[in-house]
């Protein structure tokens, strides 16, 4: 059978993004399906509905919109320098003798 859809009763004039629907269907019939393919429900919803070239419209709400357009970079080459290593606040050098940043959780005794 196929699906049937339901207009909901008292709803609202549609907004943007807001579709209120409900599809009814009925359970599929156990005793068709062989007993080695029941696994469980499933079901197959569709929606994308076909587009209308017709009804399409275009509504506009400023009086003067304002089109921003700037070039974007969608491959930036990666800037790497001779020696570059992982990024810190600290020189490598306090890094390698042993010395650890202190960390932001704790209070340092310096004060």
């Amino acid at each position: 059978m196929p699906m049937q859809r339901k207009k909901i009763r008292g709803a609202k004039k549609r907004k943007a993004g807001v579709n209120p629907e409900i599809n009814k269907a009925d359970p599929p019939d156990p005793s068709k399906i062989r007993q080695e393919d029941i696994i469980g429900v499933t079901i197959e919803r569709r929606t994308s509905p076909k587009v209308l070239i017709d009804r399409i419209q275009r509504n506009i709400l400023g009086d003067k919109p304002r089109v921003t357009k700037f070039p974007i970079n969608f491959h930036p080459k990666p800037m790497r320098t001779e020696g570059a290593g992982p990024f810190t606040d600290r020189p490598a050098e306090n890094i390698e003798s042993g010395e650890h940043p202190p960390s932001p959780d704790h209070a340092s005794d310096e004060a």
